[in-house]
């Protein structure tokens, strides 16, 4: 699932922003921030493959979204990273070409048709669609290949594991005993999943929230087997260091 991360401080801006991304594609992951507060852990515990940035942001202890972007340079996972700027502070123009590498940098207020455009060119870039995160796992003589994007969840069940997809699809499985979860979560690794219980393994992108009271995760509407998720004890606080509270 193709990641999007907005930092614009005006909500309705934000909101349009937004409107326009699912327009293109209804089934990408959009994260909204109206300051810095935050964003830096973000970014270091979840995969974003594109960056909406305002450089000037309103309110107090807003921060600079040139700022961050200057430091999102520095990390070596975003060294390359799309980024857009949508501004009024026309002098950023020639060093956020020259000094941040920006893909586009557009004057406020800009127009629908040509944002759209930049945006549906970068979703088509094969550098976006890639998916350098590919399950692979073999059974007997059958090896598959499950980009991450693909997987909402895993779990257990009676010693089978199970590879959950969208729309309730079953993408593999395989026993425990030969497979065990702890060797897919380790392929999986811990940028674009997290592990909630000893049986279950979710996908960071598909969580709508997470409910701490009721223990459990609850999922997008994208039809999976399960929309809620419960939540082992032992991993309440590493959640909510990881996740943050809701």
């Amino acid at each position: 699932m193709l990641s999007i991360l907005i930092l614009e401080s005006d909500m309705k801006t934000s909101n349009g922003y937004k409107q326009l991304l699912l327009e293109i594609d209804s089934s990408i992951s959009i994260t909204q921030f109206t300051g810095e507060d935050g964003i830096d852990e973000y970014v270091q515990k979840n995969r974003v493959d594109i960056f909406i940035i305002n450089t000037i942001l309103e309110g107090e202890d807003s921060g600079s979204g040139y700022r961050f972007a200057q430091r999102l340079r520095k990390e070596k996972d975003y060294a390359m990273a799309f980024i857009i700027f949508i501004t009024t502070e026309v002098d950023k123009k020639l060093p956020a070409y020259e000094d941040i590498g920006c893909y586009k940098f557009f004057s406020k207020p800009v127009k629908r048709n040509k944002l759209k455009e930049a945006l549906r060119t970068i979703m088509g870039f094969d550098i976006v669609k890639r998916e350098n995160t590919i399950l692979e796992v073999a059974q007997k003589n059958k090896a598959f290949k499950l980009p991450f994007k693909d997987i909402v969840y895993v779990d257990i069940d009676k010693k089978e594991i199970y590879v959950h997809g969208i729309n309730g699809a079953i993408l593999f499985q395989v026993s425990s005993y030969r497979y065990p979860l702890s060797k897919i979560a380790e392929k999986l690794g811990t940028k674009s999943f997290m592990r909630i219980h000893n049986s279950t393994i979710v996908n960071k992108s598909y969580i709508d929230y997470v409910d701490y009271s009721a223990k459990i995760v609850m999922l997008k509407d994208v039809g999976a087997s399960k929309s809620a998720l419960d939540i082992g004890g032992s991993y309440i606080e590493k959640i909510k260091e990881e996740w943050g509270l809701n």
